[in-house]
């Protein structure tokens, strides 16, 4: 059985994002033996990545571009450098899954010089958007893969909250609240603030001018509520929304697994015409803008996901086939790059 390792590895905080746990469990599922599967606590994720970096087999790298944003970054930047180095000299494999072109908070010497390392060291690199996965192709060639970000069953409670009702708002907001996801500019934007819509806003916001921002632009029908709701909060609320929007800005974006979830959530997405968004708009499971005026004709509309195009999505996007996917990659004949190939 071979050795897995999954970076990073969870520490004395367990993870909002469900991400690295379905990962996991998809691997375990695939007989790999996963290494540091379970949550200890842990001073430096690097330092795990260092001492599994002389026993596993494959590495799955996720956020490691982020080293220079961590705590005690320079610390970090070294202790992966060196557990990179080892890697390479054991002729173990190496897949990075590059989830955001850029890291959200920020660039700087440490985080543009670990993407170019882990461009030159990964076997494959797996990206969750064809944009992506085009994007870094120049660097590192066929190595470059698209593979839309898995999808996860959403265990729902009996119980939801007795504020839903049904089809009870036209744009619903949901995920944590952080200046990339626009927030605040689009509940600005005149059609909004004008026009009839409902909007609900449901977010952990942890910047306090930011909450601020957005809590001067709510009124009768604009609310914002400052927490973590459950999925099976979300998953009502999706369904009781005509749209469920995504409204981001900036460069960084690439995938969302909010908008997985909302799919699988029965929800309508609406998001930039970038990324994943597109990737899944053409597939006729969210509606993608270019603009403003393109963002308030498509809330305006009657645009539903087909049954029929949501469950296909569903079905050919499950965790076991894509790590059916990434095992069929990492294999000796699977492509990527030649084990012990000069570097």
């Amino acid at each position: 059985m071979q050795k897995a390792y999954f970076f990073p590895s969870e520490g004395r905080t367990p993870f909002g994002n469900p991400y690295p746990k379905n990962f996991k469990r998809a691997l375990e599922a695939a007989h790999y033996d996963v290494l540091y599967s379970r949550r200890w606590p842990t001073v430096l994720g690097t330092l795990s990545l260092l001492w599994y970096a002389f026993s596993a087999d494959v590495f799955f790298l996720n956020w490691l571009e982020n080293v220079g944003v961590m705590h005690l970054p320079l610390v970090q930047f070294l202790l992966a450098r060196v557990a990179l180095a080892v890697i390479r000299l054991r002729r173990k494999r190496i897949v990075w899954i590059q989830h955001n072109l850029t890291p959200h908070e920020g660039s700087n010497w440490m985080t543009r010089s670990m993407r170019r390392t882990l461009c030159r060291v990964a076997d494959v690199v797996v990206s969750h958007s064809r944009e992506a996965a085009d994007a870094i192709r120049a660097e590192v060639g066929g190595r470059s893969v698209y593979l839309c970000h898995p999808v996860a069953p959403v265990p729902l409670a009996a119980t939801v909250p007795s504020d839903i009702n049904e089809t009870d708002t036209d744009v619903f907001i949901w995920g944590k609240v952080l200046p990339y996801k626009g927030v605040a500019e689009f509940l600005a934007n005149d059609f909004v603030q004008r026009g009839s819509l409902t909007v609900n806003v449901i977010g952990r916001c942890d910047d306090p001018a930011l909450a601020q921002r957005i809590e001067s632009l709510c009124n009768e029908r604009i609310t914002f509520k400052n927490r973590v709701a459950t999925f099976d909060e979300i998953a009502e609320r999706c369904r009781s929304s005509r749209w469920v929007v995504f409204p981001y800005i900036g460069e960084c974006v690439s995938s969302s697994g909010a908008l997985i979830d909302t799919v699988v959530m029965g929800g309508n997405p609406v998001g930039p015409d970038r990324g994943a968004f597109r990737d899944l708009a053409d597939l006729g499971v969210c509606r993608t803008y270019r603009n403003d005026e393109e963002l308030a004709a498509i809330l305006q509309s009657d645009w539903r996901i087909d049954d029929d195009a949501r469950r296909k999505f569903i079905d050919e996007n499950s965790w076991p086939m894509f790590i059916e996917r990434i095992l069929e990659l990492t294999s000796p004949m699977g492509g990527g790059r030649t084990i012990g190939q000069k570097i």
